[in-house]
């Protein structure tokens, strides 16, 4: 299962990764775009296998993923702070303060409405959604705002 947050430029994840009824690993959700493809952070959620290549061949080619499924979404935090959604092989922007993915949705979503930060959003869902959890791993384009802003 999985928790995704983003908000105020900060992308959060949990590492748990499951099959069944267990905890199997731990493994990134998140990966960094390269550069020449826009830059920024891309997470999956749903089903591993199909959402972590599709993630990987996004942020290491710029390909979005033509898979027909809702087997996963991806959820992008551009290097401006802003975000999007890929579902079915269509990305949509998402206008809002921030945007959470994964089971754990709901949880991090309620967490950050009542004014948690991403990381505390995936830390809260952890703790209520069973089979999310391990590390949580953060990435910000907090600076890079801040470079803009000046």
């Amino acid at each position: 299962m999985t928790v995704i947050a983003i908000k105020d430029g900060v992308i959060a994840a949990d590492s748990a990764s499951t099959v069944a009824d267990r905890t199997t690993h731990y493994s990134a959700k998140i990966f960094p775009v390269k550069a020449e493809h826009g830059g920024g952070y891309v997470a999956a959620s749903g089903a591993w296998a199909l959402g972590q290549a599709a993630a990987k061949r996004y942020a290491e080619a710029g390909e979005t993923p033509t898979e027909k499924t809702d087997q996963f979404n991806l959820h992008l935090l551009r290097p401006d702070g802003t975000t999007a959604r890929c579902e079915d092989g269509c990305w949509f922007d998402v206008d809002a303060p921030f945007m959470a993915g994964g089971s754990g949705a709901d949880f991090a979503a309620g967490a950050m409405a009542a004014g948690a930060s991403a990381v505390e959003a995936v830390r809260l869902a952890c703790v209520r959604m069973a089979f999310c959890g391990g590390p949580i791993l953060t990435f910000s384009v907090v600076s890079h705002l801040a470079e803009a802003a000046e």
